[in-house]
């Protein structure tokens, strides 16, 4: 049985990401931004067992979902800069209307090159979001996050306030954190939409039980946060972390259509 299921895990981690597709209804996003498509990457993982082949499938698929906005919420890579550039160019053959943004994930740092890191994704023309906030197209304010082990290593902590300082409380806000455990600053700022990947899905079963007791919004599209108008939605990552495996928990690549409740109005 063990062997039945190692091999499982093995071929299931090595199939592409499944689409998931997703509408999110928020109350406070303008009609003319109705259907607005976002991309999600998250927990790529670039390293020895996962390269530019696999990046360059990825970004195949996400062309054919014709995004207007890309987001990259953490754990893209593990390892340098020097070895692992090239894996990373291919998203870049990406030219989404309203841009490319990043938010740093606990790997990026506890692999220690997260500068290397910001500075080669800016020259790419990839913006990460660092505590900071953006606007697009006068519609919604995306909002970005540093990851919680950030402060640990010698870095500024995540700060959802400073990143929304200033902000116009009518406007709608996403927020881009790799932990789902941001989701308690989300809702006591009234975030719209929070996005999120690190749990992969639990993995390989049965860690997923593990997994759900240090994270309970797990993975999909979670409504009425603690009683909120906050939603969150967790992905199960683009590939995989340490040993090339899943079981239970396939790999998916989400696009978030957003929806006004304001458009019938």
């Amino acid at each position: 049985m063990v062997a039945i299921m190692t091999i499982a895990a093995v071929i299931e981690a090595r199939q592409l990401p499944q689409v998931e597709k997703v509408d999110v209804y928020l109350s406070k996003l303008p009609s003319r931004m109705d259907g607005l498509k976002i991309v999600q990457f998250t927990d790529i993982h670039v390293g020895p067992t996962v390269g530019t082949t696999f990046v360059k499938q990825l970004v195949e698929m996400a062309r054919d979902l014709d995004p207007d906005l890309l987001v990259i919420t953490g754990d893209l890579v593990d390892g340098s800069k020097e070895d692992h550039y090239k894996a990373i160019d291919p998203i870049v053959q990406l030219k989404p209307k309203f841009g490319i943004y990043f938010v740093t994930g606990n790997h990026e740092f506890i692999n220690g090159y997260v500068d290397d890191w910001i500075e080669h994704l800016t020259s790419l023309g990839i913006t990460p979001l660092r505590n900071s906030r953006v606007d697009i197209d006068g519609g919604f304010d995306l909002v970005g996050v540093e990851d919680w082990t950030a402060g640990r290593m010698g870095h500024e902590a995540p700060d959802l306030k400073k990143a929304l300082a200033g902000r116009d409380p009518n406007k709608e806000t996403i927020l881009l954190a790799h932990q789902p455990k941001a989701i308690s600053d989300a809702v006591e700022m009234d975030i719209g939409l929070q996005i999120s990947g690190h749990v992969h899905g639990g993995q390989i079963f049965p860690f997923h039980f593990f997994a759900y007791l240090g994270n309970p919004f797990f993975a999909g599209h979670y409504r009425q946060v603690y009683g909120s108008r906050t939603q969150i939605y967790v992905s199960r990552g683009n590939r995989f972390w340490g040993p090339p495996m899943r079981l239970f928990a396939p790999p998916e690549l989400t696009v978030i259509t957003l929806r006004s409740t304001l458009r019938n109005r």
